[in-house]
């Protein structure tokens, strides 16, 4: 099954992508307010401090929406969605924490 067929068939990239772009955007939120120690993850925050804050957040969450997309498309149907859609779950915790931390 081609990636076309999985974007027609389902809904399980645009959940995957929303959730992926709440994710930075909130998170490039937080490190505006409480700086660049906001960022649980080492290897983002080492590429933010040698790269820009922008890039940083944007490198990291587009190659992991590549990789996801093409181990999708190499999966039947089924797994293929399950597996976006459980993206889709992670980072969309992901932006509530950060959601709930530029509120307190």
């Amino acid at each position: 099954m081609s990636l076309e067929e999985i974007l027609k068939k389902s809904f399980a990239p645009f959940v995957m992508c929303s959730a992926a772009f709440a994710d930075a955007s909130f998170t490039y939120l937080n490190i505006g307010t409480y700086g660049i120690g906001v960022e649980a993850n080492p290897v983002v925050k080492n590429l933010m401090e040698y790269t820009s804050i922008t890039a940083g957040l944007a490198i990291p969450k587009l190659c992991s929406i590549a990789i996801i997309s093409y181990i999708a498309d190499k999966m039947n149907h089924l797994a293929g969605t399950s597996l976006m859609y459980g993206a889709g779950i992670v980072w969309g915790v992901g932006a509530a924490m950060n959601g709930y931390m530029i509120m307190s």
